[in-house]
């Protein structure tokens, strides 16, 4: 009767622990998905941050952001922007990559990809990361410009120049690109055709 009355304490102790881990469980995954759900906020409030140059906000929101949802491309690519502005071209390029692994369309991400290689006086591989932010979304000017100025540092005025005049058949308004061909007709001797 004894052992009778200690197995089944044993059995009530062990499902009673069952159902406080369970318990607890579900708590940490509903916090996981809380704080994943509210990432998305954040990060908004982050960008928010950002584009009032309110960089040390915008980094700390946004780290917590890559902590609670570390699969977030806009949430990396943020980071990486953060930390470029920061001179922390390393873990910028980190962040950077990680943000179009995540998001191979995530044309911001190739073009802020190709402005740290810039810097880092890599223009080859920036214009690789140029060209697909620019195949992503063909109509941006800055990635068309970028794209042109890249072609100027190789020594590529003429291709520079055909990019331009392509572009500007589609959007014939902008002035930018207008300026900057005429820049490079200019620099070529084409002066009269600048």
């Amino acid at each position: 009767m004894l052992r009778k009355a200690i197995a089944m304490t044993a059995v009530i102790v062990c499902l009673g622990g069952v159902g406080c881990e369970s318990q607890s469980a579900n708590k940490e995954l509903a916090r996981g998905q809380w704080e994943k759900s509210s990432a998305g906020i954040k990060l908004n409030l982050a960008q928010e941050k950002y584009d009032n140059n309110c960089f040390d906000e915008a980094g700390k929101i946004v780290s917590e952001c890559v902590i609670a949802d570390p699969d977030n491309a806009q949430a990396h690519l943020l980071h990486g922007k953060l930390l470029l502005a920061d001179d922390k071209e390393t873990e910028a390029l980190r962040e950077l990559q990680l943000a179009v692994e995540l998001d191979e369309k995530l044309d911001e991400g190739w073009y802020w990809l190709g402005l740290a290689m810039q810097g880092q006086e890599r223009s080859r591989q920036a214009l690789l990361y140029y060209d697909k932010a620019l195949a992503l979304n063909p109509d941006n000017v800055d990635y068309i410009l970028a794209v042109a100025e890249t072609y100027a540092e190789e020594e590529q005025l003429q291709e520079a120049i055909e990019l331009l005049e392509e572009k500007m058949a589609v959007i014939p308004r902008e002035v930018s690109l207008k300026a900057a061909a005429a820049d490079l007709m200019w620099r070529l001797g084409k002066n009269e055709r600048a």
